[in-house]
């Protein structure tokens, strides 16, 4: 025999208002139904404890009014549920209950598919809302015409954006169509009530930071004890590492990165991608790589000597491959048993190696900015083309830096994989968990640990956009705006479609070319071509 449980609860749309509507909870066979009592109660004088009226002075009537209520309606249900239990089994599979059949689907999904249950979840108490709203508590199959779609989405639409109750609706239909092709239903004849259903989701303009907005954060200096700087490092690696996803960026580990980049699934897609790793995103990562502080500081410490070499080059053309011959001679004679460099007397040499030589004019040193290929500002073929040697000698020491760069990373990344490069989520948490696998299921705990992680994100970008862009931005700062960016970006530079999907990891090239259509407003589109 089914059992029914009965509890009396305040529900609360709008705390802003200060009251609820009471009503009935029935709960039989696992499928829960709610019965309105249409009595506004103040939340202040409600005890959700014993889930009952306070007592205070003067109210007792009301108690007593509330009390009674309640008990009278819970006696009728009872009635019309033993009324019920004693018909005849219902035979047309048009009766029979939609959402007890979704409830058993919900309640399937919670242990193999935490995310769409999280989704199908919120869709099912869309549809009890608005069926409460018809002084119902149940959806029979028979009752799901197209009239009832379009009444669904009407309700949905005066709370929800029109891109988000879309996806509702298309997750309703999904259930309703799980419904028709399961053995028990595969033999009911009915026409599609979504088939008038337009799921097509509106074309928005997509927000963005542009080149100039971008560079300003990346220029802004925050003290490393502030929370800020890890933030704007996240935002900004997302960025370099062609709008990765903040699913992707949460659950990176060291253990992904080989060579010169990192390999991984995309949490969303489960697509694998492929990120190179730029100069300046290895300045972000060796902020995350505290183990390895003294050496990383001694890197930077060579990195001045390419700097000295880059100098002496542009003095002096013809002397550069000696110079940098001599520079490394100097680097392997000053360095001791232990690995260490004496860099003042590496630099003391170099400086009396350059006054030795012939004075020659001296112009001012050109700045050499590395910045990760797709960033940079689009040039021209001739532009493009190295002018003379000098710009070579150039690449081949950036190239160098580069090396010695990765090298590094690669040994701590053999010596700390199994961590996440970046502390949003705790080690300790996931340590089981191998994001790398096609099919994953983290369950409801990881799953509830990685939403807070990412809302708390999201959370300190607002704070970082007050502090960097005060009133600049209309929109607000967001973990996507990342992904955002690197589109403008690559769209600003004329980069093909292909090379844009490949960068932001899409599984084709349609599921590009209905992203960068969100865009539309910046006049790039035009200047992405197939070719």
């Amino acid at each position: 025999m089914a059992h029914t449980t009965y509890h009396v609860e305040l529900k609360i749309s709008n705390p802003k208002l200060g009251y609820g509507i009471l009503r009935i909870r029935k709960t039989k066979n696992k499928v829960k139904s709610y019965v309105s009592l249409k009595e506004k109660v103040n939340i202040a004088d409600w005890n959700f404890e014993t889930n009952k009226l306070k007592l205070k002075k003067g109210n007792s009537n009301e108690v007593d009014r509330i009390e009674n209520l309640i008990l009278s309606t819970i006696a009728r249900l009872k009635q019309e549920d033993q009324n019920t239990s004693e018909v005849k089994v219902i035979t047309d599979k048009k009766q029979h209950s939609f959402m007890a059949f979704f409830t058993k689907d919900i309640a399937h999904l919670e242990k193999t598919n935490y995310s769409t249950f999280r989704q199908k979840t919120k869709v099912y108490n869309r549809i009890m809302d608005f069926l409460e709203t018809k002084g119902k508590t149940d959806l029979l199959i028979g009752e799901i015409s197209k009239v009832f779609v379009f009444e669904f989405e009407r309700f949905l639409s005066l709370t929800i954006k029109q891109n988000t109750y879309k996806k509702y609706i298309s997750t309703f239909r999904t259930a309703y169509n799980e419904l028709r092709d399961s053995d028990e239903y595969e033999d009911l004849e009915m026409r599609d009530p979504f088939r008038a259903f337009e799921n097509k989701t509106t074309d928005t303009q997509e927000k963005s930071l542009s080149i100039e907005q971008f560079n300003s954060l990346v220029k802004y200096s925050f003290d490393k004890r502030n929370p800020l700087y890890l933030t704007k490092a996240y935002f900004v690696f997302s960025v370099y590492a062609g709008g990765i996803r903040v699913s992707d960026l949460m659950t990176l580990r060291w253990n992904t990165f080989s060579n010169d980049g990192f390999s991984f699934y995309q949490f969303k897609t489960k697509h694998w991608h492929y990120v190179n790793i730029s100069f300046l995103m290895t300045d972000i990562l060796f902020d995350f790589m505290p183990e390895y502080e003294a050496k990383i500081k001694a890197l930077n410490e060579k990195a001045y000597y390419y700097d000295e070499i880059k100098n002496t080059i542009i003095h002096f053309d013809n002397s550069e491959d000696f110079v940098i011959f001599y520079t490394q001679e100097l680097i392997i004679r000053y360095t001791d048993k232990d690995g260490v460099c004496d860099m003042d007397k590496v630099k003391s040499d170099l400086v009396k190696f350059r006054d030795s030589l012939v004075e020659e004019p001296k112009t001012k040193p050109e700045e050499i900015t590395y910045r990760l290929n797709f960033e940079d500002t689009p040039k021209s073929k001739s532009e493009t083309k190295p002018s003379s040697e000098k710009s070579r000698s150039q690449e081949v020491i950036k190239e160098e830096m580069l090396e010695d760069r990765l090298d590094l990373i690669n040994q701590y990344a053999k010596e700390y994989g199994n961590n996440f490069i970046f502390p949003l989520l705790k080690n300790n948490d996931f340590k089981k968990i191998d994001f790398n696998r096609e099919q994953l299921n983290l369950g409801k705990t990881l799953t509830d640990k990685m939403s807070y992680a990412s809302t708390l994100y999201n959370s300190d970008l607002k704070k970082l956009q007050k502090e960097v862009f005060e009133n600049e931005l209309d929109f607000p700062l967001t973990s996507h705006i990342a992904r955002h960016t690197t589109t403008t970006i690559l769209l600003q530079r004329k980069e093909s479609l292909y090379t844009i999907q490949r960068i932001l990891g899409h599984k084709s090239i349609k599921i590009t070319e209905k992203y960068v259509s969100g865009f539309q407003h910046l006049n790039l589109i035009r200047e992405a071509s197939i070719s």
